[in-house]
């Protein structure tokens, strides 16, 4: 932890030198410009926005993902092994539509970015944003946030499906039960389930893997313990208790 997080400060560093650099060379520019009367404005400008655009741009993003990834590794993905992300990547319209949480999905309109695998022991998981269209209240609108899927060979999971949060009249009881209530509570109205067979699959409206980092806060130890989607750690929890759950009884 120490290494890592004296790496991430260095390279915040770096990047608000190099902003405040950039900063005092557009006062001195303007200042030439339209104090100074200097010629050759558009020429200025365009070099200017060259440099934020080629330079102190991806410097900035390239930040925010180190710091991201940082988090993810320490918190989010805690206890799993094998894990990759891929901020560029994400899961196909395919792969979403086959989990059954929407019934039509058009290529064109899906989006998918921010991609996570791991195992936890013989479970595999993967994680992405996704952004896809809806019609709701009438009306076109555009619904995102995280999809989770689980696959946990031989779990042989109870056939279950929650739409908007609604857990009532669901086969279920005790911990199981307690647990997704407390997943729905977190964000009420948006929990998407479907389980089956060794597949569990949820859609959390407005949670993100590309979550908000602020490059102006500074970086502690404490930025890299607070998790900022303790879905997942839920979701493995609840796939351990529904394994077994749908295997009929003998007899």
């Amino acid at each position: 932890m120490p290494s890592e997080l004296a790496a991430l400060q260095k390279k915040r560093l770096a990047m608000m030198l190099s902003n405040l650099l950039y900063f005092l060379v557009l006062l001195v520019l303007g200042y030439l410009l339209l104090i100074r009367g200097m010629g050759g404005k558009a020429y200025a400008a365009a070099a200017v926005l060259a440099v934020y655009l080629l330079l102190l741009r991806p410097m900035t993003n390239r930040y925010k993902t180190a710091v991201r990834e940082a988090i993810l590794r320490r918190t989010v993905c805690r206890g799993l092994t094998d894990v990759t992300y891929e901020p560029g990547k994400g899961v196909s319209a395919e792969e979403f539509l086959a989990s059954g949480l929407v019934n039509t999905l058009s290529e064109k309109s899906f989006l998918s970015r921010e991609k996570v695998t791991g195992r936890k022991n013989t479970c595999a998981v993967t994680m992405a944003d996704v952004i896809f269209p809806i019609r709701e209240n009438g009306l076109n609108a555009m619904s995102s946030g995280l999809y989770l899927r689980l696959v946990r060979p031989g779990a042989a999971f109870p056939e279950l499906t929650v739409r908007a949060g609604q857990t009532d009249d669901l086969p279920l009881k005790g911990p199981a039960l307690s647990l997704l209530e407390e997943m729905a509570f977190f964000i009420p109205g948006n929990l998407y389930m479907r389980a089956g067979a060794d597949e569990l699959h949820l859609f959390f409206r407005g949670r993100f893997v590309g979550f908000q980092v602020n490059p102006l806060m500074n970086i502690t130890e404490n930025t890299l313990r607070n998790d900022p989607i303790p879905e997942l750690q839920q979701a493995l929890r609840l796939s351990q208790m529904l394994a077994g759950q749908g295997v009929p009884e003998k007899g």
